[in-house]
């Protein structure tokens, strides 16, 4: 009996096991299958790869260029800087066994072309290029080998075959967003391998890397870091959901499919962190890192993604159809108001009529990186950096003529230092108070032996930006660039149009071009720039085409002077007006300056009761029959009924709030955000405010959720 008992067991253990591989053969089989399927039918490979129909098209000519041992006569061989020339071989065999392997194709199952990929493989791994970049020696060559070794297999010698696979990966290497990249390659693998171990191990590599963290990857405010604490939503943050959704269709329904709550972090990443710095199809500079100037990094390859997702979350089918109509269309997303991130000293603020951005930096942030010899230009990106789109064109193919001493909304010397990295400043007093529809901002600013107390107060419809306390030991002239953009019509003022060329405004009322108003509420000397620069990509990357480019700009600073001290500037920005709209605005501003010194600055909009305070001490402020005071630095914003408040040191576990009106005090002491919510606004009721407020919030409170507004703990 107990024998019977035994061999029941082990038969019964024997088949549970035969089940399980059986089941793990059937969802790896599925899984090649479906890769296999899009590679060809879909070219799967296009999204991860510079490889598009143009080049894959080229198949015939790129098969009658090879020479007979496998090589191609433009090609150095022994090339090993990171504009790598033997990555065009693997480009060109990938794209002959595309060729090879479409029915329908030309060079379809042509004996010529499979012994030209014979030929390139033999060739490549018999003189073995290296790159001194690690990533294309380990990322980009692996990713088009993936391809080739997919398609090819058993069309080319076992031999060879297996020299590919030994350049794929056997399990992920690094993190985030490197991590999914080399899952992807050892997806491949193990399809090629028909392992499912590695399919699986390749899937949960993947997985692994949707959690928020204070390190690199997805961060609690859902900006995205890289290379450290620097700003990379539409860099690296971008590179890891498109490889992501690349691979995500295979698994789906599987075993391997990603859990509920893993998929819904990427909802809310691709939500709050990358849809929200999308205008149109057009992505926010500023989100770009060090690859700002790169042509291939544009949002229009991601629409099969957007699609993908629709099929994933039904219930979200509304949001990511107006993505892809914005994308598509080219217009403005339904996406509105202000949003700050307090883990990586950003701001966007936006509407369905403007976008704009600000970025900043402190000690808790890297404000910019060149590496790779790229980015050569970009010491100031940093230093509040404020983009403005209207159609989303503005600053398209700009940056080659760029005049990188001078971006917009930075205050610095008229100098630059070529291919510096890690750039950022040591102070502290840098952050951002919002409630989702409005917010201000704030950057105390020293670098280059410059120093200011900068401000901005965004509104419903325009922003304000203050500057004081400007002084300089530098040599160089100090000024504050309010825009620079390609110029696509005339610049007018209260006073008549701008000629070509450069010149200087004494007092203007205000400015006009491209639709966007620029203020001014009190006197400035403006010089305005509106002609021609010139420059090329080899300015701002090594290894960019020499060519000169010329480009008709507008470029307006409040000039300061060489070794100002104590120097200032007051202006408005009113995105989507007309001439008429600027005389109208002029003439009846709605918002009011209260203060512009280095222990208080603050903006009102009486109309819509919003009053926004950086306090840089303790200290009151008197607006629109109202004291508010406060016993530490902060940042306060009342906006109608509701009392929002924000450290931007990070350091502050509490801040003490005073309100008087009629007479009658109230005092709250509120307790703000710790650890990863350090610097995140705080809200706090007011009874005092009630009966004075209240009158409703903004349209956009009922529109969006609070989860999406992100503005602050509720």
């Amino acid at each position: 009996m107990k024998q019977n008992s035994l061999r029941f067991w082990i038969i019964m253990t024997v088949c549970l096991v035969w089940t399980g591989c059986l089941f793990a053969q059937n969802v790896s089989s599925v899984i090649a299958g479906r890769l296999k399927k899009e590679t060809i039918e879909n070219q799967l490979f296009s999204q991860v790869t510079s490889i598009n129909g143009a080049y894959l098209a080229k198949a015939p000519s790129v098969l009658k260029s090879i020479r007979p041992d496998g090589s191609w006569p433009d090609v150095d061989y022994k090339d090993t800087d990171n504009d790598w020339s033997p990555l065009v071989h693997l480009e060109r065999l990938l794209v002959l066994s595309y060729a090879y392997s479409q029915p329908g194709n030309s060079l379809y199952q042509s004996s010529a072309a499979q012994k030209a990929i014979q030929n390139g493989l033999d060739y490549w791994f018999a003189v073995k290029p290296v790159c001194v970049n690690w990533f294309k020696n380990d990322i980009t060559r692996p990713i088009h080998f993936s391809t080739i070794g997919l398609l090819m297999q058993g069309k080319i010698k076992e031999s060879t075959l297996a020299n590919i696979v030994n350049v794929l990966p056997a399990a992920p290497i690094r993190s985030t967003t490197d991590r999914v990249r080399s899952a992807y390659c050892v997806l491949h693998r193990g399809v090629i391998q028909k392992d499912p171990a590695l399919i699986r191990v390749a899937i949960n590599g993947i997985a692994a890397t949707y959690v928020q963290t204070t390190g690199d990857g997805i961060q609690p405010d859902w900006s995205y870091h890289y290379h450290g604490p620097l700003l990379y939503n539409a860099g690296y943050g971008l590179d890891l959901l498109n490889f992501t959704l690349t691979i995500l269709p295979l698994v789906k329904d599987t075993e391997l499919d990603f859990t509920l709550a893993q998929k819904q972090l990427l909802d809310q990443f691709l939500t709050n962190g990358i849809a929200r710095v999308v205008y149109g199809n057009q992505l926010d500079y500023s989100t770009m890192g060090r690859q700002i100037a790169s042509t291939s990094r544009y949002i229009d390859g991601f629409v099969k993604h957007l699609e993908f997702m629709k099929s994933m979350f039904p219930q979200r089918v509304s949001f990511y159809q107006d993505m892809i109509d914005g994308i598509v269309g080219k217009k403005p997303q339904n996406i509105a108001g202000n949003f700050y991130y307090w883990n990586s000293d950003f701001m966007i603020h936006r509407s369905m009529e403007f976008y704009t951005s600000l970025h900043l930096c402190s000690a808790r942030t890297i404000g910019m990186e060149s590496l790779n010899h790229e980015n050569l230009k970009g010491m100031w990106q940093p230093f509040g950096v404020n983009y403005i789109l209207r159609r989303g064109d503005e600053y398209r193919g700009i940056f080659n003529v760029f005049n990188w001493n001078r971006l917009p909304g930075t205050t610095n010397p008229d100098t630059l230092k070529l291919g510096i990295s890690g750039i950022t400043q040591q102070t502290e007093f840098v952050g951002g108070v919002s409630d989702g529809n409005v917010g201000a901002a704030v950057m105390d600013f020293d670098y280059c032996n410059t120093k200011a107390k900068k401000a901005w107060f965004f509104f419903d419809k325009e922003w304000v930006a203050l500057g004081c306390g400007i002084s300089s030991s530098d040599k160089h002239a100090v000024g504050t660039t309010l825009n620079q953009c390609l110029l696509k019509t005339d610049v007018k003022t209260d006073k008549g149009t701008v000629e070509r060329g450069i010149s200087n405004l004494d007092n203007p009322r205000w400015v006009l071009h491209d639709s966007i108003g620029y203020v001014f509420p009190e006197n400035e000397r403006i010089t305005v720039s509106a002609g021609e620069q010139s420059g090329s990509h080899s300015d701002i990357y090594a290894f960019g085409s020499k060519e000169k480019e010329h480009k008709d700009v507008f470029l307006m600073t409040v000039p300061h002077g060489i070794r100002p001290e104590n120097a200032s500037y007051a202006y408005i920005v009113v995105p989507s007006v007309s001439e008429q709209d600027m005389k109208m605005y002029s003439e009846k501003i709605p918002v009011r300056i209260i203060a512009n010194n280095s222990n208080v600055q603050a903006v009102s909009k009486p109309e819509q009761h919003v009053l926004q305070v950086i306090f840089r001490q303790p200290g009151k402020v008197e607006a629109d029959s109202m004291t508010l005071g406060v016993d530490q630095p902060c940042l306060v914003m009342i906006n109608r009924s509701a009392v929002w408040v924000s450290d931007p040191t990070g350091k502050l576990q509490s801040v003490t709030l005073t309100l008087e009106k009629n007479g009658i005090k109230e005092s709250q002491v509120v307790k703000l955000p710790s650890e990863d919510e350090r610097g995140k606004s705080q809200r706090v009721s007011f009874t005092l405010l009630n009966g004075v407020y209240a009158t409703g919030t903004f349209l956009l409170e009922k529109e969006l959720s609070w989860e999406i507004l992100g503005g602050g703990v509720k």
